[in-house]
């Protein structure tokens, strides 16, 4: 069963009250009551969506997704929003949140990736939420600016917003609280982060509680993972570790240590779900070289430097061999 935490529900809960919509009507049909909403347990998904549609239909003039944007901040997101709240910095945090964030919420995925631009953060649903997806993608989009500013300690203005819907009639309201460009009608809901931002300390780390926070998330993914039989969850975790670096892509040592596994206990671990770090890694270094000579004016021989390669024959071997032409020849054929 798909569940979220209870905080959404909360704070939509108190602000329909302080309008003077009664509690029978804003919970019809939901399964849920004020008590189950203040107890701090995951709620089911279905009850939650359906308290969404209540309170959007009995206070039309209110937009759920921008009141719910406005009081939400990333502790919202539970266990997980609180490690990332003390990373090192955004690039670590936003890390954490694509690993764990589905402890909290299982109806979707915060999908990050390093890019040459930055990073992107990627927002997917694992289920179909109906006519409520808009009201999803406000609040993500506003807790998530939220986030960026708070460990920037600015209001980021060059981060660029990917809406997947039709612009709104209320679109001046996302104007007046999105302090970046924003895009319409895109394939995939996503906020670009530009790279200045990723790596810039936190003045909010605290590093004993972050490794805390860190094993006490790894212990239980690995619970949930083994009470519901999730098919290779070693796997998803080391490709969400490794799309949140940039080249050239750490090694085993280091991803066992964010891991909190031994080396040896993590490459049996991933033998027993069917692959192997050096495959891992093989897939995502090929994604980057064709970003850099899709996107760059760097020379091979650069482009394979920066992906590590010892030399840049290597690197055109490789890169022959899972895409069936040269560099120089892939990158001729880009419009």
């Amino acid at each position: 069963m798909n569940t979220i935490g209870p905080a959404y529900a909360l704070f939509i809960y108190q602000a329909m009250i302080e309008k003077g919509i009664a509690s029978e009507e804003l919970l019809a049909d939901t399964q849920l009551n004020q008590q189950l909403l203040e107890a701090g347990d995951n709620i089911p998904m279905d009850g939650f969506l359906t308290l969404l549609n209540n309170a959007d239909s009995l206070s039309p003039e209110s937009h759920i997704g921008i009141l719910l944007g406005k009081r939400s901040n990333i502790l919202v997101l539970g266990s997980a929003g609180m490690a990332a709240a003390i990373a090192p910095n955004l690039r670590q945090g936003l890390h954490i949140l694509d690993s764990y964030s589905r402890l909290h919420v299982s109806y979707l995925r915060v999908a990050v990736r390093s890019n040459l631009q930055g990073m992107s953060i990627g927002i997917d649903f694992m289920q179909d939420v109906g006519t409520t997806k808009r009201f999803h993608v406000e609040t993500a989009f506003m807790l998530f600016q939220n986030y960026l500013e708070t460990i920037a300690g600015e209001a980021v203005a060059d981060a660029h917003y990917f809406v997947p819907y039709t612009k709104p009639d209320y679109a001046s309201e996302y104007e007046a609280l999105i302090h970046s460009p924003i895009t319409y009608e895109h394939n995939e809901a996503h906020i670009q982060v530009p790279r200045r931002v990723l790596d810039v300390a936190s003045p909010f780390y605290d590093n004993p509680a972050w490794i805390e926070s860190q094993k006490f998330l790894a212990n239980r993914l690995k619970y949930q993972t083994e009470q519901e039989a999730e098919p290779q969850p070693y796997t998803q975790h080391v490709h969400a570790l490794l799309k949140a670096h940039e080249p050239p892509l750490p090694g085993l040592s280091y991803i066992a240590k964010q891991l909190h596994v031994s080396e040896r206990t993590l490459n049996r671990r991933l033998q027993q779900e069917g692959t192997n770090l050096r495959k891992i890694k093989a897939a995502l270094t090929h994604t980057w070289a064709k970003q850099y000579l899709q996107e760059s004016e760097l020379t091979i021989d650069a482009i394979a430097s920066v992906l590590g390669y010892q030399d840049s024959a290597n690197f055109r071997r490789a890169f022959r061999s899972r895409e069936g032409c040269s560099p120089k020849y892939f990158r001729e054929q880009q419009p």
